[in-house]
Parts: C-alpha cells; structure tokens; sequence
C-alpha cells in the first residue's frame, strides 16, 4: 500500500477577510479606475516630420523621413503662399494609403493657405512620400505631420469635433467649439501666419511642431493638449504680429487608448448581482 506524504503547515491558518459588498464595490471601482486611468496614459503626441520649401512650383514633397508607427493616427497640414483660394491641393502618399481633407483655412487675404489632411486608417510602418500638388504655383510651403499613439478610430470619424478662423490681424488668434470639449479627448490647435515668427502655445496645451520659410516670411505650427480641457475657446499664447489662421479639433474619446475600460462602476455592481445570484 502506498502512501502519500502531505506537507504540514507552518503555523495558523490565516483568517479570511470577510468584507461587506459596499467594501467590495468600492473595491472594484478603484481598481477599474487605475485601469482606466492607465489606458489614458498611453495617449501620446509625436511629430513625425515639419518640412521647409522656399520653391516656385506645383508640386510640394516631403523630403524628410516620414516613417509612421504601426496604428498610428496621423494628421498632415499643408501651408503654402502664393496660391489661389479655394486650395485645390491633392495629396498622394508613396505607400498607397489615402488620406482625406478635414479642412482650409486663409490668411493674407487669399494668397496663402493652410490645408488639413487626416489619414482614413491606422499607419503602417512604411516609409513613405508625401506629395501635395496645388494648381498654381506656389512660393513656399511648410508640411507638417503628427501621429497619435492610441487612437482606435481613424479618418474624418476620429474627430468629434473642428473649428478655425480665417485672415485674423494682430491678435492672438482663438478658435471656439460648438460645444464643450470632453475631458479625456485630446485637441489639437494649428496654425499659419506670416512674418515667420511661430506662436506660443496656449495655456496648457504643448507646442509639437514649429516652422517657417521665407518666401515671404511666413510660419507654421502645431500643439496639442492630451485631456482635462472642458471648455470650447482655445486661444494662442502670443499675438500674430501680422496676419494668420488657426484651426483647433477635438478627437473622439478612443485618442484616450483605444475604447478604454467599460464603466468601472457599473461592472463592479454587475459582478455583485452575479455573485448574490449564486
């Protein structure tokens, strides 16, 4: 007959805790909090490229690397003078992905623009050209390219909400929502304007691209703020100086990490009908 050796325990056994569903629910809501909370955190901004061109022509290339992440959420604005109004710029990426205009806006009366491109799906990691072709020739061109880490929606659908102004003066130029901007959705502000100095981010929110060129002076830029804004007017740190506009969107809640945990509490409270149903 065989026989089993069972180890033997070293001291009491410890007391389990016994605590009250309230406890627990409180409990639970913490930890789906701090997952929540986590998920947010992964949002980033980056820059992927600010390219320069003082040239007189139709068709404007990025000549920086331009080598997105894979899932990135990417965002394109196309400053150019001496064009016509309305901009009738197309652009075409070397890696077969489309991307769809959101916007344009004007300064200098209509001798210059900016143009605003969002990619209609998530990056791959392909190095690619982007090339912007307008009907006249132009005297100078900023492109400028963003990504954003964490987004699960992409194209003209990530963006909950866009507004911007055209030919301000010598103000610091401000963009207002229609309605109030959810706390843990990302904005974006950009902008272009002449004299080629760039302008100091808004209050709270973090200057990603800066750039300019010089025919004639003009710049460019952009900034974002990752969440906690809940109003609807952002307006730029520091005034033109001469002429410029400016445009401010807000991205849908997935720019806080994909959808994100569910309702922390409402989980916690299924889970505590599940386990009294038992």
């Amino acid at each position: 007959m065989s026989s089993v050796a069972y180890p033997v325990p070293i001291g009491l056994p410890r007391k389990r805790r016994i605590i009250s569903p309230s406890e627990w629910l409180r409990e639970k809501v913490k930890e789906q909090q701090a997952e929540r909370d986590a998920t947010i955190s992964k949002a980033s901004v980056t820059s992927i490229l600010a390219d320069t061109s003082t040239l007189n022509q139709t068709t404007y290339a990025t000549q920086s690397a331009c080598v997105p992440v894979t899932g990135d959420w990417l965002l394109a604005t196309f400053c150019s003078s001496g064009t016509p109004n309305p901009p009738t710029s197309t652009l075409t990426d070397s890696s077969g992905q489309t991307w769809t205009r959101l916007d344009w806006f004007t300064w200098e009366s209509t001798s210059s623009f900016m143009e605003i491109f969002v990619c209609d799906a998530a990056a791959t990691n392909a190095s690619r050209t982007l090339t912007f072709t307008v009907s006249t020739a132009g005297t100078g061109s900023n492109i400028n390219v963003i990504s954003v880490q964490g987004m699960s929606t992409y194209g003209t659908s990530s963006v909950r909400q866009r507004n911007g102004v055209d030919n301000q003066g010598a103000v610091a130029m401000a963009t207002t929502f229609a309605s109030a901007a959810l706390t843990g959705n990302i904005t974006i502000d950009m902008y272009g304007k002449t004299l080629g100095v760039n302008l100091t981010a808004p209050a709270g929110w973090t200057t990603v691209i800066s750039n300019s060129w010089v025919t004639p002076a003009e710049a460019s830029g952009i900034a974002y703020r990752l969440s906690g804004f809940t109003g609807t007017t952002i307006t730029w740190g520091s005034a033109n100086g001469g002429t410029g506009c400016a445009c401010a969107i807000e991205l849908n809640t997935p720019a806080a990490g994909a959808a994100g945990p569910r309702n922390p509490i409402k989980v916690a409270r299924q889970a505590v009908a599940r386990a009294a149903s038992r």
